[in-house]
């Protein structure tokens, strides 16, 4: 297999993303999902927080210096494509981005941009980047990326990742990141490179497997980064376990590596390496069948203290004082014995991550994929808010359409989209309905392409196309309001004037509106009883 030499994406909404169409049913059926809200700041040194099974906050050096919270209180949006995942990761301001699913990136390699203030987090165990990297270029600082399995870059035949730099995840002069509960295998070279004076990182509960060059820190002769790596998992790798060089301090705790790939390596088969003028302390970790468990320059510091050893070989270096951690802040220690059980159970992605507490009622966005998704769907009263919004250049890039006339369910059963819901918004999607009207009279022709029952509903650059009641808007409250649509009459019903336009009830308001052409020059007489003209339709 042949791979280009480049792995940077454009930016996203330049040249032609060709995506897999994801139904508006998923989009739409995802009511127990919505933001994930930050659980309360730290507490002071000495004094650790109390425990929660999945806190939305780091711990460690990330917590440090005005913290790390990601895309918190920014706009929560479901990704299930490669063009929806780049082009919210680079979008300036703050985002909650949910990965749900498998994501093959295109080329082979190719990087996603990550811009600051963003939680890029997968959707229980489902999110998965394959064959691409997260890259965050300098200057990004407050990124969480967590609960993902990110795989599969890796070149047949090059252990040694030469020729190639298809990271996991890349970082180069970044502040206050967050890497939590993912999962690395198969990446070619480094599965998780934090470079050139990185500051405020922790590294926690990720599991990294089946590597050649698996984590390094360093790339400079500064001494700035401070980073804690704890409760990770390092299985069938090889080295950079990871290697810390030039790191003012670095926090290596609770840490399990086992199952060493190329023992046979007598030189760069190894766990932890304090390099150059790195200060590290390592803490109750568990070494089994490792080779120079760890090690250290002359030039470095290294305190060991409460790890246990198991048929490990090799470099056991200590030397100097480095530092202490609970100068900087708390944090508790598990037993070492217990790191195999703890570390093989709690790692890499976790079903409760990424899903939305019982009582969040927070706004989700679903990004829907460019194409055409022929389906019906329905989102029911008892959702939460959901915004599904069309990810294409263009409003037209994404459209949903069916073909269901009244008959298979009267003038409102037969819509395409039904939303029964409060507070529902949809952007930049087409709705059609592509049953032929006249064909179905006189027993209920008409071919709705959308219609809301649901209170506060403010559909946003939406366009319908069908036949009599084109889009349809009864909710209970006249609060409904219309942005910018477009409505096209197919024109397949007899000339009864009836309905070509929107049908809405008394208070509800459409703005930025143009008539289809049929009712320009046809305007009906009656509506649901009453004069036109007596509509009480508000066009502003």
């Amino acid at each position: 297999m042949t791979h280009p030499p480049g792995k940077r994406l454009p930016r996203p909404g330049h040249g032609k993303v060709v995506a897999a169409v994801a139904g508006l049913v998923a989009a739409l059926g995802l009511g127990t999902l919505g933001e994930a809200h930050a659980a309360p700041p730290a507490t002071g040194a000495g004094t650790p927080a109390a425990p929660s099974r999945w806190p939305d906050r780091p711990h460690g050096f990330a917590s440090l210096a005005g913290g790390t919270t990601g895309g918190a209180g920014g706009e929560v949006v479901t990704v299930t494509d490669q063009a929806a995942l780049a082009r919210y990761a680079a979008a300036p301001g703050p985002y909650v981005i949910r990965v749900a699913g498998r994501i093959t990136a295109q080329p082979f390699g190719a990087s996603v941009e990550v811009a600051s203030d963003k939680t890029i987090v997968g959707v229980g165990t489902t999110g998965e980047l394959v064959q691409g990297e997260f890259h965050l270029s300098p200057g990004t600082h407050n990124v969480i990326i967590r609960n993902l399995t990110i795989r599969d870059s890796a070149v047949e035949g090059d252990w040694d990742c030469k020729d190639t730099d298809f990271d996991g995840i890349q970082m180069d002069t970044v502040h206050h990141v967050w890497i939590d509960h993912n999962r690395f295998s198969r990446i070619c070279d480094g599965q998780l490179d934090i470079r050139k004076n990185s500051e405020y990182v922790t590294v926690s509960h990720n599991r990294f497997e089946n590597n050649n060059k698996t984590f390094g820190v360093g790339w400079t002769a500064d001494v700035r980064t401070q980073i804690t790596v704890d409760h990770n998992w390092f299985r069938g790798t090889k080295q950079r376990n990871p290697s810390v060089d030039n790191a003012a301090y670095a926090h290596l705790y609770n840490n399990y590596l086992t199952a060493q790939a190329d023992p046979g390596d007598p030189v760069w088969t190894y766990g932890n390496w304090s390099r150059g003028r790195t200060r590290m302390v390592i803490e109750n970790s568990y070494y089994e069948d490792v080779q120079h468990p760890y090690q250290a320059d002359a030039t470095a510091e290294l305190v060991q203290r409460g790890s246990v050893l198991k048929n490990t070989s090799g470099r056991h270096d200590t030397r100097g004082a480095a530092f202490d951690p609970r100068d900087f802040y708390a944090y508790r220690l598990d037993p070492a014995r217990a790191v195999p059980a703890l570390v093989r159970r709690f790692s890499g992605p976790q079903q409760g991550i990424g899903v939305v507490p019982d009582g969040d009622d927070g706004p989700v966005t679903t990004a829907v994929a460019p194409g055409t998704c022929r389906t019906g769907a329905h989102r029911p009263a008892d959702e939460p808010k959901i915004v599904p919004q069309g990810t294409g250049q263009h409003r037209s890039g994404t459209v949903i359409v069916y073909d269901t006339p009244a008959a298979h369910g009267g003038s409102n059963g037969g819509a395409t989209v039904r939303n029964s819901a409060g507070d529902a918004t949809a952007r930049d999607l087409p709705f059609g309905n592509g049953s032929d009207g006249a064909a179905h009279e006189p027993d209920g022709g008409q071919a709705p392409a959308a219609r809301s029952a649901g209170d506060r509903t403010v559909p946003e650059d939406t366009a319908s196309q069908g036949d009599q009641d084109t889009p349809t808007t009864d909710s209970p409250e006249p609060v409904t309001v219309v942005e910018r649509p477009a409505i096209r009459a197919l024109g397949s019903r007899p000339a009864t004037g009836d309905g070509c336009g929107p049908a809405a009830p008394a208070g509800q308001g459409v703005r930025d509106f143009e008539p289809p052409a049929a009712t320009r020059a046809s305007p009906p007489t009656r509506m649901g009883g009453f004069p036109r003209q007596d509509a009480p339709h508000a066009r502003h």
